[in-house]
């Protein structure tokens, strides 16, 4: 059992730092420790990707979001 519980939501901005590797990186924690929601934004773009967690533990993309799009959690 893990000592702790993971958050329900996470939300990255992304920087021009940012690269794959650690996108996957932490992608694969979030799966493994069951963050119901990971969220990306992409200012440079002012788009929004979200991952919600299936009833199997895997994440589930959803479209593409854009700046004049409501997203919901």
């Amino acid at each position: 059992m893990r000592p702790y519980h993971a958050p329900d939501l996470v939300i990255e901005i992304l920087s021009p730092g940012n690269n794959k590797k650690e996108l996957l990186n932490k992608y694969t924690i979030y799966e493994e420790y069951g963050v119901k929601e990971y969220w990306i934004v992409i200012p440079g773009e002012q788009t929004l990707l979200k991952y919600t967690l299936d009833l199997q533990g895997k994440y589930q993309p959803s479209k593409l979001f854009t700046l004049s799009e409501k997203v919901y959690s």
